[in-house]
């Protein structure tokens, strides 16, 4: 393999990793937030649920775009050197 591209590719698996760090900081804040404002059983149960449908919404998104992003990026960077 070519120097090059195992350069480039490190680069990729960093920024994609930096991208997950960055939406797992965004739910720490979420969850200091939570605590900070106390809660009730009730309360509690229903943000859980919410919590689930919304990741599924945004978080979950943003993590597959930030991959697919990697893989395509990736994939693009090979093709262009060994071809």
């Amino acid at each position: 393999m070519s120097i090059s591209l195992l350069i480039i590719l490190t680069l990729l698996l960093i920024i994609a990793l930096a991208g997950t760090f960055f939406v797992l900081k965004e739910e720490e804040n979420k969850m200091k937030k939570h605590k900070e404002d106390g809660d009730t059983p009730e309360v509690y149960a229903k943000r859980s649920e919410e919590y689930e449908e919304n990741w599924l919404k945004t978080g979950l998104r943003k993590q597959i775009i930030i991959y697919a992003a990697s893989i395509i990026l990736a994939l693009i960077i090979a093709f262009v050197i060994f071809n």
